[in-house]
């Protein structure tokens, strides 16, 4: 079984947070995904973390 995420009409950010999964064992894809995107030092966060906002 395969889930598919999409924005409507903007960006959108899709995580997962679980007690029991097992990244090593149980992590398939369709398609090849990069875990994190390249990244670019000195730049101003794109989306801010709960901790962020203070």
């Amino acid at each position: 079984m395969y889930h598919r995420f999409w924005a409507e009409g903007g960006t959108g950010l899709v995580g997962e947070v679980s007690l029991v999964i097992d990244d090593s064992a149980n992590k398939r894809f369709l398609e090849a995904v990069r875990w994190f995107p390249a990244t670019e030092d000195n730049q101003e966060p794109l989306h801010l973390l709960v901790f962020d906002y203070r």
